[in-house]
């Protein structure tokens, strides 16, 4: 249905669309532009502990470009070099990323808002300010300090953070006690930003009904979008302020007078000048009183849950916000349409606000024939820490159809009740990333519950070119094993399984394991796993031969190297991080030196001892497998092909590349590699999990390089590969070993740990030879163009782009900046072992 005056256009091709901070109704916004094809710029500047706290799934965000950056001049420039020539659209995702969006839209020269009033827009004190000192009705406010106290002259008062966001920390006080008790926790608790809060606002309780107005402005011309009546109720007895029970939409020819419409808009509408509205969306509450409408809050973004009533808006008035954020709709009207149609959304929520479970059961919902939409928010098992807080409602229901059974329906929706529930088998993972995020999806699908455990910083997802949107029922920043303990004792879950996802997550993981009675790995030889240094000295006890090697440390900061070609690397690090190769030993030593000096390792802790050992020449090889009670098998043996390229970054020092890996697990079971290996695995008292040894072979034999007891990465790579040549994969084998018997249907793992052969193919069964081939350009600075490449090429099974078509290629040194991989599968010594992947014609100058 087209309401009339308005005319549908068509996508603005020639226009570059930055969304800053995108989360909740902005992931929806970047999807829909760009399956118009838009050109679309998904521009992170916040901690992504944002988008843990608001369980937004960045999975499903969909963007032709994605940067993180955040300086907002750095950002400005980045864009404008990456699109030269281009007019740019900026919109903000996030209330607590309004000021960054002014700014960068000012910077590109983009339409925006009056950056005189950026501040205002912001907080919700600057903005009861301004409407002062315009003479609009405001809420008087007070301004609490972290360490200051507050005694108003009156109750009850509301008391939040000063720079949070929709119900988060809001409390309603009736005395001085209830406040003090209030403010405590505000000041002790972040935001649902990852801010610390040192500021608290403290605002007189207002009675009215509360009204929420919608709107898009275009060159300070205001349009309301949707007009909604917010229903509220309180639950019990609690400091907490009343639960949002519904939201209704709101017809303004046939409910304006009862509702004072004309009255509601042009106070909005005075609002948003004096607040330099001039372009943009904003999501507006205000109190209708008897004295007329008064502002509670103002969100300067594009308006959240469009999932739940954005569908509904489009049906009833022909265009949402959306379509008008997008410049879709330039001459819709300035106020919704009038229809006989309703939309709203019905919060489902537990009428105690105590702490309860989830059982995953839902209201009786067969008979309602408005129903359009339901979403749970939480998973089942998972703990509602409170029902007052709209993060914490297990779900929301969204309703749209005849006003008249609209209502009646509202009124029909049972709420949750509480009924018995068992405790959830889960696996505990510590620190996950990389291929253990898919290891957690696949527990889940066989009905497993995940329970995240983050130890270390999160910079160190970003470091790793990971998201922290992880997978799972329940993630919790931890720093301590009791802690862990203390909380997987209180939850819904029961830990069956631990696996850690990376080195420096070991010793927690193996204290942890030990403490909650699962099997695991000995805590006392932790340290030989997780520390390249105590791994040589524990395997030199066990009479293992182990390479030569010297330590740089502050005790020891000038050790003589005996040696010509020398690798320098962190003691505590992983992968290729500031591994350096050296022809002269004495460049070696100062760039050894210079780390201890402030370098920092992949997870973002201060580098404290280097290692420096002899360049190595041979064939660079890896088992990788499960172990399981102490027995190990093997699923993998790669051969690397290694390049050392000059180093962009450390003068007179080359860093590794791996070109190729491919596979070349022997038909026999008497490899000296694997036998090695297990050997190995036993003298550093590997029992539990996954695992990854790195090998030098040469004609004396293999030598240890590195251990990994942790799921390699590139799983989702040659994972497909292991299924389609042996049959299973270590991610099944290692969920089998940990879980097996309480999976909810045995039978979807592929094969049983007990049933997988000790050593693939020792019976010499014929399947197709796999390898992996990593993607690189020439030069860095190149700008790539990845149409066609693998046109003519046979046994092409997967492929993998790290960059976009048309953009920068920065580094080409180090894994984490190649450009893709290319998995192929074929016979025996395919051709493609040979190809040069890399033609001047996959990559632009």
């Amino acid at each position: 249905m087209t309401p009339t005056g308005f005319t549908p256009k068509d996508p603005v091709h020639d226009l570059v669309w930055v969304v800053v901070d995108p989360f909740s109704s902005a992931i929806a916004l970047c999807s829909q532009a760009v399956e118009a094809g838009y050109t679309l710029v998904a521009l992170f500047s916040r901690p992504l502990d944002m988008w843990r706290n608001y369980r937004v799934n960045l999975d499903l965000l969909k963007c032709t470009h994605r940067f993180s950056i955040p300086d907002v001049h750095e950002a400005a420039q980045t864009l404008e070099t990456q699109f030269p020539g281009k007019a740019f659209r900026v919109i903000n995702g996030s209330d607590a990323s309004s000021m960054f969006t002014d700014r960068l839209a000012h910077l590109l020269g983009a339409p925006g808002r009056d950056m005189r009033f950026v501040h205002a827009r912001r907080y919700k004190d600057r903005c009861m300010k301004r409407l002062a000192e315009v003479g609009l009705a405001h809420i008087p406010t007070w301004i609490v300090q972290a360490g200051s106290r507050l005694e108003p002259e009156y109750f009850p008062v509301v008391a939040k953070p000063a720079a949070g966001g929709g119900s988060d920390l809001v409390f309603q006080c009736k005395n001085q006690t209830e406040l003090d008790r209030a403010l405590t926790q505000i000041f002790q608790t972040q935001t649902v930003y990852a801010e610390t809060n040192t500021r608290a606002l403290v605002q007189p309780y207002m009675l009215g009904t509360e009204y929420v107005l919608n709107t898009h402005s275009h060159r300070g011309q205001h349009r309301v979008t949707a007009w909604w009546l917010y229903r509220k109720r309180r639950l019990k007895e609690t400091e907490h302020a009343p639960f949002y029970e519904y939201i209704l939409s709101l017809d303004p020819k046939k409910e304006g007078a009862e509702h004072r419409w004309e009255e509601q808009v042009h106070y909005v509408r005075q609002v948003l000048d004096a607040l330099g509205f001039t372009n943009g969306s904003a999501h507006i509450e205000l109190f209708l009183t008897e004295k007329g409408p008064v502002l509670c809050e103002l969100n300067p973004r594009f308006p959240g849950y469009y999932l739940f009533w954005g569908d509904a808006q489009r049906a009833i008035q022909g265009y949402n916000d959306i379509d008008l954020t997008l410049e879709k709709v330039m001459d819709a009207p300035y106020q919704p349409p009038s229809s006989d149609m309703k939309y709203g959304c019905m919060y489902i929520y537990h009428p105690d606000p105590e702490t309860i479970t989830w059982d995953g059961q839902l209201p009786d919902l067969s008979d309602k024939k408005t129903l359009v939409h339901t979403q749970m928010l939480i998973q089942p098992g998972a703990t509602v820490k409170t029902t007052v807080s709209l993060l914490d409602v297990p779900g929301i229901l969204s309703l749209c159809g005849p006003a008249d059974a609209v209502l009646q329906d509202m009124v029909r929706v049972p709420h949750l009740v509480e009924r018995p529930h068992r405790k959830t088998p889960c696996l505990v993972l510590v620190d996950p990333c990389s291929s253990l995020l898919i290891a957690a999806r696949r527990a889940m699908q066989l009905g497993i519950g995940i329970v995240n455990l983050v130890t270390l910083s999160p910079k160190f997802w970003t470091n790793d070119h990971s998201e922290l949107s992880l997978p799972g029922n329940e993630t919790w920043f931890v720093s301590d094993v009791a802690e862990a303990k203390r909380m997987l004792a209180r939850c819904a879950f029961q830990p069956i399984g631990l696996l850690p996802g990376f080195e420096a997550s070991l010793p927690f993981a193996d204290q942890l394991a030990q403490s909650l009675g699962l099997a695991g790995n000995d805590p006392v030889t932790s340290d030989a796993r997780s520390s390249k240094i105590a791994m040589q000295q524990r395997m030199d006890e066990a009479g293992l031969p182990v390479l030569p090697h010297c330590v740089v440390d502050a005790e020891n900061p000038f050790p003589d190297l005996p040696w010509g070609q020398v690798v320098v690397q962190p003691d505590l690090d992983a992968g290729s991080n500031q591994v350096v190769r050296f022809e002269d030993p004495d460049v070696a030593l100062q760039f050894a030196q210079a780390c201890l000096q402030g370098k920092k390792t992949i997870q973002d802790t201060a580098i404290t001892r280097m290692l420096i050992r002899p360049f190595c020449r041979g064939q660079q090889v890896q088992v990788n497998g499960v172990s399981h009670k102490g027995q190990h098998k093997v699923f993998g043996f790669w051969k690397y092909d290694v390049l050392w390229l000059d180093s962009p970054e450390v003068a007179g020092g080359q860093t590794p590349v791996f070109e190729r890996m491919y596979d070349g697990l022997g038909s026999s079971a008497q490899n000296p590699c694997i036998h090695y290996a297990r050997t190995v695995l036993d003298a550093l008292g590997h029992k539990e999990g996954p695992f990854a040894l790195e090998m030098m072979v040469s004609p004396d034999g293999p030598i240890l390089l590195e251990l990994n007891p942790r799921f390699v990465g590139l799983e989702g790579v040659w994972r497909r590969a292991q299924v389609e040549t042996l049959g299973y994969d270590a991610i099944d084998a290692a969920l089998s070993a940990c879980a097996g018997s309480h999976l909810s249907d045995p039978y979807m793992i592929r094969t049983p740990f007990a049933e997988i052969p000790d050593v693939p193919r020792a019976q010499g069964q014929k399947v197709p030879a796999w390898t992996i081939r990593f993607l690189r350009a020439h030069e860095a600075g190149t700008v790539v163009d990845l149409k066609g490449v693998f046109d003519s090429l046979q046994y092409v099974a997967h492929v993998s782009w790290y960059v976009q078509s048309g953009q920068q290629v920065e580094r080409t040194t180090n894994l984490m900046n190649c450009l893709g991989h290319v998995l192929f599968l074929g016979p025996e010594d395919p051709k493609i072992n040979t190809i040069n992947l890399i033609q001047p014609k996959s990559v632009l100058a």
